[in-house]
């Protein structure tokens, strides 16, 4: 990706319509209808699709924005709670 295209991921990322919210990066846009559907990978949120995707915001040197919602330990929080 060029990095305006980059960047403009970070506008979807931090949307609570498309990939934001309480549990980021879900697998399919919250207002997609296959993200109603919950079908195995549409919709859930998988820790290790957020970890490739805090690879590639360290990668466009994108620091902060990984330390944020995406990091790895953050991730793997969230999926600890959700699957209890």
């Amino acid at each position: 990706a060029s990095p305006e295209q980059a960047r403009r991921l970070l506008g979807h990322l931090a949307d609570p319509q498309t990939f934001g919210g309480a549990f980021p990066l879900p697998n399919a846009t919250r207002d997609d209808p296959a993200f109603a559907e919950n079908v195995y990978w549409r919709g859930r949120i998988w820790p290790n699709v957020n970890h490739m995707v805090w690879l590639g915001l360290k990668r466009y040197g994108f620091h902060a924005e990984a330390s944020g919602d995406h990091g790895p330990e953050v991730c793997t929080a969230r999926a600890a709670r959700c699957c209890k």
